[in-house]
């Protein structure tokens, strides 16, 4: 015995954590497709941000050419290419968005597949989702979200000036 294993307590501690239930097969796969899905997830979103990125360059570089231009006249024949880049990049956001929402939903199938399995353990019933969006319309929402608000709006604004040039308005 040690001169000083007097001064060492004695505890028995005995820790009462709650056992994890071991998971099944299907669980497994389930949240394998679901970590999957999310990192589709994110590529889209990714993808998004970078196509916003490019058509802002291009935007800008258009917008620096037409200040060069000698006439307003001149700058009205780039205002079709410009709508077109915007419309295209609008197309490909909205179709990104898409595809995100298509995941998640998939996703939610895995969710509720687990909450069935393990009810006691898993909480909400909204889990990427809310369950209003399952219902509505996916494409109307692709189109008109939060997200690319700003393209109708540069839309509306080279169409206004494009009019305005065109019936001698703005010379």
């Amino acid at each position: 015995m040690n001169m000083f294993e007097f001064l060492k307590p004695q505890v028995d501690v005995q820790l009462n954590m709650p056992q994890e239930k071991p998971r099944d097969i299907d669980s497994e796969i389930d949240w394998k497709i679901i970590d999957q899905l999310h990192n589709a997830v994110l590529i889209f979103s990714k993808n998004s941000m970078q196509a916003k990125k490019i058509m802002f360059t291009l935007l800008g570089i258009f917008v620096a050419a037409m200040l060069q231009a000698p006439t307003l006249y001149v700058v009205a024949r780039w205002f079709p290419v410009v709508i077109g880049i915007v419309l295209l990049f609008w197309a490909f956001d909205a179709s990104t968005y898409y595809y995100q929402e298509k995941l998640r939903a998939l996703m939610d199938i895995r969710f509720r597949a687990l909450k069935k399995r393990y009810s006691e353990e898993m909480g909400s019933d909204e889990y990427t989702l809310p369950n209003s969006r399952e219902k509505g319309s996916r494409v109307w929402r692709s189109i008109f979200n939060g997200s690319v608000v700003f393209y109708p709006v540069i839309v509306v604004v080279v169409v206004t000036c494009w009019i305005l040039i065109d019936k001698g308005v703005i010379v």
